[in-house]
């Protein structure tokens, strides 16, 4: 429960970091890769309303034509949560005790610092010099570390120097991307046991993200 609650609260602040934090526990303590599994997805689904959230203050006129493609990845996100949530808790023993470490890991802290504001750098570059396609560039770029920068900017700018289809479709594109980066994250530095996991539940949600894309431009 400390940890499900740990990354709901994580989630709200960054689930790629939660993502990269608890790949590497599942390392420390493989017998509990299935509840790290759980804290992630749990992660990932926050992220969903975070960006639900920011959209509603910033240009709540683009969640018309985002409400479906965000409900199908908010509903997978807890779908995937809630399964490995039960698989916790009815299949799993706990025989190993959990490595405390430390409880803040500067270098961690530092270097994810340094990748942000290079991808704002990035993002900034690509939309002066390429446009409306440089939009989508830095929508993915940007998934690099987390989505709430690119999700700000284009919903500030839907409707007036962006298109509403524009900025819808860039906030979709930085979901899809995050999640392959948080799939490379996981598979760099997580358990062979979480591995398997993350594979179906972020592959779910990257499916979901799809889908939402696919609507977005049908």
């Amino acid at each position: 429960r400390g940890i499900l609650l740990t990354r709901i609260f994580g989630g709200m602040v960054s689930s790629t970091v939660v993502t990269w934090t608890f790949s590497k526990k599942s390392r420390e303590a493989p017998s509990l890769s299935s509840n790290y599994a759980m804290g992630i997805f749990a992660a990932a689904t926050i992220m969903i309303v975070r960006v639900a959230i920011l959209v509603f203050i910033f240009n709540k006129a683009l969640l018309e034509g985002l409400t479906l493609p965000l409900l199908l990845l908010l509903f997978t996100g807890l779908g995937v949560t809630y399964f490995f949530y039960h698989k916790k808790t009815s299949n799993e023993r706990l025989t190993e005790s959990l490595p405390l470490g430390e409880p803040l890991n500067i270098r961690d802290a530092v270097f994810f610092g340094v990748l942000y504001t290079g991808i704002l750098l990035l993002v900034s570059y690509a939309s002066s010099e390429y446009g409306e396609k440089g939009i989508y560039i830095s929508s993915s770029i940007s998934a690099l570390t987390d989505i709430d920068a690119i999700t700000i900017s284009v919903s500030k700018l839907g409707g007036s120097s962006l298109t509403v289809l524009t900025a819808q479709i860039a906030i979709i594109l930085a979901t899809i991307s995050n999640t392959v980066v948080k799939i490379g994250l996981a598979f760099w530095n997580g358990s062979p046991l979480l591995k398997r996991y993350i594979l179906v539940g972020y592959g779910l949600i990257f499916i979901a993200g799809l889908i939402g894309f696919f609507i977005l431009n049908s």
